[in-house]
């Protein structure tokens, strides 16, 4: 009986802790989606932290199994992508200003 009290409770706080990751990376994956609308207006250095953070989250999300982490791995690909894209843009705009 006591086994079966300790696997159940068990049980629970996995699945409680499975919630609060999975509650925390979406939080992280929606607050870098919005940030891509704005990707031309951010300074180079904050789009060189986003960078940072697609890829810490990209460790996160291949913790994950099934079709919700093919998808959430493409999606955070193409932010990533757009992020990547604006700062090369940006530091390229850079140097031909300088050489002005």
């Amino acid at each position: 009986m006591r086994a079966l009290t300790l696997l159940c409770c068990s049980l629970l706080l996995v699945s409680l802790v499975g919630t609060v990751l999975a509650t925390e990376l979406s939080s992280s994956f929606d607050d870098l989606s919005r940030q891509t609308r704005q990707a031309m207006h951010l300074t180079s250095e904050e789009l060189a932290v986003l960078l940072k953070d697609c890829d810490r989250l990209s460790a996160q999300i291949t913790q994950l199994q099934g079709s919700k982490k093919k998808i959430l791995l493409k999606r955070l690909k193409r932010m990533r992508g757009v992020f990547s894209y604006v700062l090369q843009s940006k530091q390229v705009s850079q140097v031909k200003e300088g050489e002005k």
